[in-house]
Formats: structure tokens, sequence, C-alpha cells
């Protein structure tokens, strides 16, 4: 992981490349709080597998005056997989058991590039047609009754699946850990909840 410390406005925040040397992400942009009223702050990733481009400037974080920057937000990086990177929430205890997202591609295409938000960030790369893939996202119970989960990302050709994110109403007094699957189909993505009775709410 290769982080710059010069980081001017709208320029560049960091590099990560995977442990093999296959995947890279590079971020851009503002990733310190605005300092002024109607600013907005965001922040891009630009995605490379063996140097070839998968994404280039996909939006991964806004913020404005009011909002939490990408720097006060995330604490850390790292690969959880060969393709996946995690951006770890500084702010979330995780010293409870983690919640569990798994994404489902039943589309008749792969998915070149993937990214979840559930407090922690991913980016994942190659989630092959008829795949899945399992996440391990910090237990949202533990910092209220509500949680949030959102996903989208670029099947292989470039063609967009277009976000989708479901607000869910935690049962009181079940502490998790929650099971969110993400079923994504040629015309979009549904999530739910199958283990506690999370009820979903938009």
């Amino acid at each position: 992981m290769l982080a710059l410390a010069c980081r001017p406005p709208g320029g560049a925040v960091a590099t990560y490349r995977s442990p093999d040397g296959v995947y890279a992400v590079k971020l851009t942009g503002q990733s310190t709080a605005p300092k002024a009223m109607f600013v907005e702050q965001r922040v891009y990733a630009s995605a490379f597998k063996r140097e070839r481009s998968v994404v280039r400037d996909w939006e991964v974080h806004f913020a404005d005056m009011l909002d939490t920057a990408f720097d006060d937000a995330y604490l850390a990086a790292d690969w959880i997989h060969p393709n996946v990177l995690r951006f770890r929430n500084s702010g979330i205890n995780r010293d409870v058991a983690p919640d569990v997202i798994v994404i489902e591609n039943h589309g008749h295409h792969g998915l070149s590039f993937v990214t979840v938000k559930a407090e922690d960030l991913f980016l994942a790369f190659d989630l092959a047609a008829g795949s899945t893939m399992r996440l391990m996202a910090p237990a949202q119970a533990a910092v209220g009754d509500l949680s949030w989960v959102k996903v989208e990302g670029q099947w292989e050709g470039g063609r967009k699946l277009p976000a989708a994110s479901m607000n869910f109403v935690l049962p009181k007094h079940v502490r998790g850990p929650f099971h969110y699957v993400a079923e994504i189909t040629d015309t979009g993505t549904q999530i739910r909840e199958i283990q506690q009775g999370a009820l979903s709410y938009r």
C-alpha cells in the first residue's frame, strides 16, 4: 500500500496495489473536510487490472460541511482478498461479531467492478456470472437500531450496474450478527436481510 503525503485539492489521495500486483486502485479528489458552507468534497477511484483500466473516476465518497470527510470516515485500508480492497470505518466497535454481506451475481455476464458500503467501504474486482462473494462488515447494531447497505458496480464491457441501497430497522434486543444478501440480476439489485428478521424500508 502506498499513501501519498501531499494531497493538493482535487489531486492524488492514495494508491493501493493488491498483494499479487494484479489490481490497483488510485484515489483522487478532496479527502479532507470542507472548510466552508456549500462546498462539496468528493473522492474518486480509478481501478486497474494488470495496468489496464477497469473504471475511471468512480465516485466512492461525498461530503459537505455537515458530513464526515473521507480521511475521518476511514481509518485504514487493506486487501481482505486478492481482489477485494476494504476501507475500515474509523468510528465503529469491532469487538462484536461482524455482519455478513453476500453478493450474488445472477446476471448473464460478469461484473468487472463492485462497490459495497456497509459502514466499511469495499471495492471488489471480477465477480463472475453465477458466483458469490462473502464479505464481513462491522456490526451496525452496535451503533443503533438501523442499518444501511449500498451496492453498485460495472458489468464486463463497461455497462453500469445502477446503485441500489436499502435501509433496515433492526429488531430490538437482537444484537446480530445480521446476514444481508444482495441479489444482482441483469435488471438491478435487490438487498434483503435473511437471518434476524430486519425490516427493510426506503
